[in-house]
Formats: structure tokens, sequence, C-alpha cells
């Protein structure tokens, strides 16, 4: 019974709260590639990437999730969808009057591919911010 309770109250929880529940997506091509220098380094991130995200809207409060992955077109002369790197978002922002607090955490990791790491990328934050309609 215990648990029927729990899984009620999660379940009208978040039907209250998914008020506005948005699913994103997007794809971004980079014809020079997405190069990054670092030192006498340069890491390629990839030639595009996709966007997978969602948002969920409750009165002034904003939840995100969003996932982005960084590929290469071509990989020894055959074209194919290479994963190289890929950046995790998550946040929550609240808004008021034009004025967002914000709560952003950011892990970048990258991506293994037949036992092979491409590009050695690792890093994140976390971010507090204070904005203007921004």
């Amino acid at each position: 019974m215990k648990k029927l309770f729990v899984l009620l109250f999660i379940s009208i929880s978040v039907s209250v709260m998914a008020q506005k529940f948005i699913p994103k997506v997007a794809f971004d091509a980079f014809p020079r590639g997405y190069n990054i220098k670092v030192g006498e380094t340069i890491l390629k991130k990839g030639d595009y990437r996709t966007r997978i995200g969602v948002d969920c809207d409750w009165r002034n409060f904003k939840l995100y999730a969003d996932v982005h992955t960084y590929m290469d077109w071509a990989n020894n002369g055959r074209v194919n969808f290479s994963p190289k790197v890929a950046e995790y978002y998550t946040g929550i922002q609240y808004k008021v009057k034009g004025v967002v607090f914000k709560y952003e955490h950011l892990c970048i990791h990258p991506v293994k591919v037949n036992t092979k790491i491409d590009t050695e990328m690792y890093g994140g934050y976390d971010m507090l911010s204070v904005s203007y309609n921004y």
C-alpha cells in the first residue's frame, strides 16, 4: 500500500508540474569542423552535432535537460556518423519580472567507439547566473 501511495503521489506531482512539457531536437553542421586549441594541441569536436532535450515549465520555474553529441561525417574515407564528444546540460531557472535566476550543470565526456577514444575531452561546470530577459 505504501508503494502505491508513493507512486500515486509522484504521478500526480509530475502531471501537475508538467503544465508545459516541451521536447526539443536540433541538427547543427560545422562546414570547417568545430576545433578547440589547448596549448599546442588541437582537439576536434566534430563536423556536426545533434541536440536533444526537454524543458518542463511550471509557473515561474523551468527545468531542462539537453544532450549535445558531436560527430564526424567520414572516417577512413567512408561516410559514417562517428560520435566523438557528448555534452550533458541540466538546469533549473526561476523567472520573475524579467529577472532570471539560474543553476546549470554541464559535463563533457568523450565517446568510446570500437574501444577507441578519438577526442580526449573532459570538463564541465556548475554555474549560478542572474540575468535580465536573457
